[in-house]
């Protein structure tokens, strides 16, 4: 980077139209009212507006805050934070737990406090508090979608990659831009970044505001940088994920002052594209944004398109539609004799199945020795797809699935209204319906709703009884789980040795993807985990969350109507589900669905379920350490080529290759 070389795309332009078209008291008393005339001027609806951050910002912190409606917004939101199944844990955390504890409910009542004593100046800042309350769980089954932060992302424009010279050697950060100039003649010119606004580049990226919420902090600092497999997971195309680094819907500040190892400097100004902007002022933005029967959707209509080849990988043999499962036979150093499956996501389930058998067994009729199972960007998606995958490497294997809930009245009251429900209930409805649910066993069921809902006193939690769902009623063609119901087998043998198989992760797997990680890593697969921060040692393969359900907010609260109105109904029959008693206490601590608070609330979601291994039933797999097998840094081609990832990853697993220093045998992994 040269000397001096300042982004500073819109000040000067701004602080020009700002004088002649917005009128000094609107400039002085309303940010919103700025934005709109700036969006009337720039009279281009195809194209979206790009603003300073700090004029966004002002805009948020202009809304109007009502403290009665937003108090009791709280009211309402914690009786759906009451079914989070790790309350109590994550308020005292067991020592394998990296991340700092956090008190949700005591966190809850703080807000409502200040809400009802209207110490807040704003909506955005209510919002806030809200939203830092919910990353502070480390949990991306735990999030909530508020109606303030749902318009503006704060925008970087000089995204960043960390890669290393090796994948061994400590990786340095540099700008995206500099880093393919590495690969040029220029790259006399390019210098690693040292600093941000004064700190070590490390540190400051590792304690920006979080987007995400993971349970890991290697895989935090990896989410900050751009990632083709992360890219696709989200949009379906690689090239448009460029890190938190550099898009963030929480403030990261008006400027970042990067400072490079050749003594030059660069200030990156923050900015936000708007893509439409209908409100005159504050007033009408948080009318129409944050008011029920007011609000309207800014989302864009535009049709997605997706490649059957997506960018950063080779041609596969075989892909679904949506680029998530794809298989490959690729011929370069070190993947000879491998076949790779990337899955980028547990979804759709018959498409998963479909590629994943068929890559299975081309892969063995091909005659490849080994297979990578790359796992990088993977979220989550359907928890019997994963263990359907799972089935389909060890068709033999019984899948190990054990899992609590938190026992409270409210879930009670639930269990008993829908204890009559058959025991083929689809999976939305776990693990209510208690003649769906069997021991881990697979064998035995339970004789009764309480039989399920005990409580036992887990590390502090009034939790269920250990249970899965019945596997064998739930594997249907729509949502196969190989081997087990109306579902045959097919492999009905194992065609590859677990030795022969490795997971590829950069630490985002999570949900779906950790169900079926852990099952796999019980046959002994390996794994091998790609970034992390710049210091040698292990790093955790499953980063994201190990809970075993996410419970959606808008899914479970039309859900609970649905149950309360055939309690209800049953009212008049000779053995009705409730109590006239139970209803009205029904009314008071089950939540309503979300159209019907106070406040516009888009979704949220919180753990319903946590999952446990077989060696430990009282420790959820979100509490543990568990390293990877092995772990490499990227490098710039594993950024541009996610095949030079595979190449990376068989040269460590398969052909004696060398490991980050201090990152074999760790905590937690199949040789500790």
């Amino acid at each position: 980077m040269r000397t001096g070389q300042v982004f500073l795309p819109l000040v000067g332009m701004f602080t020009a139209i700002q004088a002649s078209i917005i009128p000094n008291h609107s400039r002085q008393n309303d940010h919103c009212a700025q934005i709109y005339q700036l969006f009337v001027q720039h009279g281009n609806e195809s194209e979206s507006l790009t603003i300073p951050g700090t004029l966004a910002l002002n805009c948020l912190q202009d809304l109007p805050f009502e403290p009665k409606r937003a108090s009791s917004f709280v009211k309402e939101y914690r009786k759906y934070v009451q079914f989070e199944s790790d309350i109590e844990i994550l308020k005292n955390p067991p020592s394998s737990y990296q991340m700092p504890p956090t008190d949700l409910l005591g966190g809850l009542d703080k807000i409502e406090r200040k809400a009802a004593a209207g110490e807040y100046t704003s909506q955005y800042e209510f919002d806030m508090d809200l939203k830092l309350l919910s990353v502070s769980t480390y949990q991306s089954h735990f999030t909530l979608t508020l109606c303030s932060m749902s318009l503006f992302i704060f925008e970087n424009p000089v995204p960043l990659v960390s890669i290393s010279s090796d994948g061994i050697s400590l990786p340095e950060v540099y700008t995206k831009e500099d880093a393919v100039q590495l690969k040029t003649s220029k790259k006399g010119l390019v210098s690693p970044i040292k600093t941000i606004n004064g700190q070590s580049v490390a540190d400051y990226i590792q304690h920006l505001p979080m987007v995400h919420s993971c349970q890991d902090w290697d895989t935090l600092y990896n989410l900050n940088f751009p990632s083709n497999p992360v890219s696709i997971a989200l949009y379906g195309a690689a090239g448009e994920w460029p890190g938190a680094f550099s898009e963030n819907n929480q403030w990261p500040g008006a400027f970042h002052t990067l400072g490079f190892a050749n003594g030059s400097t660069t200030t990156v100004e923050t900015v936000v594209s708007v893509q439409a902007f209908p409100y005159r002022n504050s007033k009408e933005m948080y009318s129409g944004l944050c008011i029920p029967n007011n609000s309207s959707s800014l989302a864009s209509t535009e049709d997605e398109t997706l490649s059957p080849s997506p960018s950063g990988y080779p041609k596969p043999f075989i892909g679904s539609e949506s680029n998530y499962t794809m298989g490959f036979f690729p011929n370069t150093s070190h993947l000879e004799d491998v076949g790779v499956l990337a899955v980028l996501s547990n979804d759709p389930p018959v498409a998963a199945n479909d590629i994943a058998r068929e890559f299975v067994k081309q892969a063995s009729i091909h005659g490849k020795k080994k297979i990578l199972i790359d796992l990088s960007g993977n979220g989550g998606g359907d928890p019997p797809a994963a263990k359907n995958l799972f089935r389909i490497f060890f068709p033999e294997i019984d899948v190990y699935a054990a899992t609590r809930f938190r026992s409270n009245e409210a879930v009670d009251l639930i269990g008993q209204a829908v204890r009559r429900f058959p025991n083929n209930a689809t999976n939305d409805l776990r693990p209510f319906i208690y003649k769906g649910e069997v021991h881990p066993d697979q064998i035995h069921g339970f004789s009764s709703w309480k039989d399920l809902y005990g409580p036992h006193e887990i590390l502090g939690v009034n939790s269920s009884s250990l249970s899965s769902s019945n596997l064998s009623a739930t594997s249907i063609p729509d949502d196969p789980i190989n081997g087990y119901g109306a579902v045959p087998a097919n492999p009905s043998k194992a065609l590859f040795a677990a030795k022969d198989i490795v997971m590829i992760t950069d630490g985002v797997c999570a949900s779906a993807c950790s169900i079926f990680a852990a099952l796999m890593k019980q046959q002994g697969v390996r794994t091998i985990v790609f970034g992390g921060r710049p210091q040698n040692g292990p790093m955790q393969g499953v980063g994201g969350t190990r809970g075993a359900l996410g419970l959606s907010l808008s899914v479970y609260g039309e859900l609970f109507a649905g149950y309360k109105e055939a309690a209800e109904k049953s009212l008049n029959t000779s053995t009705p589900l409730l109590t006239k008693e139970q209803l009205a206490r029904w009314d008071q601590i089950v939540p309503r669905p979300l159209s019907e608070f106070p406040l516009v609330f888009p979704n949220g979601a919180t753990n319903l379920l946590n999952n446990y291994g077989p060696s430990d039933s009282e420790t959820p797999l979100q509490f543990l350490y568990e390293a990877a097998e092995c772990r490499r840094f990227f490098t710039l081609d594993n950024y541009i080529d996610q095949e030079t990832v595979w190449s990376s990853a068989a040269d460590a697993m398969f052909d004696g290759g060398a490991c980050v220093p201090g990152s074999t045998n760790a905590t937690g992994s199949l040789f500790a």
